[in-house]
C-alpha cells in the first residue's frame, strides 16, 4: 500500500453518495481528508466507539471511498491506517439519479457535519481567542432557483474547486504549518 498524497477528487457514484448519506461517515471522511488514521485515532476524535467506527470504515472501504494504507504491529495489537482515495468529492454528476428521499438524507448529512465544523470553530475561537483560528470571510449570495442559474453557480464552484487543489498541492510541498484550513462551499437552498 502506498502513502503518496491523492491528487483527484472523488466523482461520487449514487450508490457511493447514498453510503455519504449519514453524518457519521462524512465526519469520518472529513477526518481522513486531513491524513490518514487509525480506528482507535478516528474513535478518539469523534468520541464513539472503534466498533461504531469500523462499522463505517467497512462501508466507505467497500463503497472505494477510502482505502487502508498499511498496518502497523503494536504488542499484539494491529493497528490499519486509512485515507481518503481522493482530496475532494463531488456529487454533481449523480445528483439528478437521486430520489427526494436520498438528496433530503445527503442534504441533512451535510448540514450536520457543517454544524460540527462550525461549532468546533466556535469552540476553539471561545477557548484560545483569535490567535488559533481564523474564521475569515463569509460569501452569502442568494439567486432564485432556477436550473440554469444552479448550473452556473456549479461551474462557478467546480473553477474555485481547481484553483484550491493547485493551492492544496501547493501549501503540501512546502511542509510547513501551524495546523489545517478548511474551506467549506456548498449550495443551501432556502
Amino acid at each position: 500500500m502506498t502513502d503518496e498524497k491523492e491528487t483527484t477528487e472523488i466523482e461520487v457514484s449514487a450508490p457511493q453518495l447514498k453510503v455519504l448519506s449519514h453524518p457519521s461517515r462524512l465526519k469520518i471522511l472529513l477526518l481522513l481528508f486531513e491524513g490518514e488514521l487509525t480506528l482507535s485515532q478516528i474513535s478518539s476524535r469523534m468520541k464513539i466507539t472503534t466498533q461504531t467506527v469500523h462499522h463505517h470504515i467497512t462501508k466507505l472501504v467497500g463503497a472505494g471511498l477510502v482505502k487502508q494504507t498499511r498496518k502497523e504491529i503494536k504488542g499484539n495489537l494491529v493497528e490499519k491506517y486509512y485515507k481518503v482515495r481522493g482530496h475532494g468529492v463531488s456529487s454533481a454528476k449523480v445528483w439528478k439519479e437521486l430520489s427526494e428521499e436520498e438528496k433530503k438524507r445527503y442534504k441533512l448529512s451535510t448540514l450536520g457535519v457543517l454544524k460540527g465544523l462550525i461549532n468546533r470553530s466556535i469552540k476553539s475561537v471561545n477557548s484560545d481567542g483569535v490567535r488559533s483560528v481564523h474564521v475569515g470571510q463569509l460569501l452569502i449570495t442568494s439567486f432564485p432557483a432556477e436550473d440554469d442559474i444552479l448550473f452556473e453557480v456549479s461551474q462557478i464552484l467546480d473553477e474555485a474547486n481547481e484553483k484550491l487543489e493547485e493551492l492544496s498541492r501547493k501549501a503540501e510541498m512546502k511542509k510547513k504549518s501551524e495546523g489545517r484550513l478548511s474551506v467549506v462551499m456548498s449550495i443551501l437552498q432556502e
